[in-house]
């Protein structure tokens, strides 16, 4: 058999370090709606929702490295726009050999999200559902300037009413 290799979606000469702007999107796997839902154009999160948002907000708690700019959590995936700060060599040091292969996990940006997603991950199955999964990785996008912070900020503050009108939003209820 075969081993299909995925193409990386980080890039390769880029540190995630060093005080840059990310968007990030983190999804559930297979769309099922574990945050709650939109009622009216506007975001209802249920228990595990709002566990969520606690974890969004304390992120630079246990992550001195990342400073949360804003958040919406949605039915099926979070989005996040942080500021990620550099963490010295320690993290970065396999970034500095193009030769070498690069360990992802060490990366300051992974770290911060691996953490917010297990921590989840750790409240909803022990409240009763093992069958719980994330999408593998997340969606990172870098800020390059403040126009494009604003419209980011700006599509995230309205996700939750434009979601009536995604035909791939498609109600997976899984949290009942």
């Amino acid at each position: 058999m075969t081993i299909r290799h995925r193409k990386p979606n980080r890039w390769a000469d880029c540190r995630y370090a060093g005080g840059i702007t990310y968007s990030i999107t983190i999804v559930v796997n297979n769309g099922g709606w574990w945050f709650g839902e939109v009622v009216n154009g506007n975001m209802v999160l249920n228990e595990y929702g709002r566990f969520a948002e606690q974890c969004a907000q304390e992120i630079s708690r246990h992550f001195h490295y990342v400073i949360l700019d804003c958040y919406m959590i949605m039915p099926n995936h979070i989005h996040l726009i942080v500021v990620i700060f550099d963490v010295g060599t320690a993290h970065a040091l396999s970034l500095q050999h193009k030769t070498k292969t690069v360990d992802r996990k060490k990366l300051p940006l992974s770290n911060a999200i691996q953490g917010l997603k297990a921590a989840v991950s750790r409240h909803i199955r022990r409240s009763g559902h093992p069958d719980f999964k994330w999408q593998r990785s997340f969606h990172d996008h870098i800020i390059r300037d403040e126009c494009e912070l604003k419209t980011k900020r700006r599509y995230m503050k309205n996700n939750p009413r434009r979601w009536a009108d995604n035909p791939n939003h498609a109600k997976v209820a899984t949290w009942e």
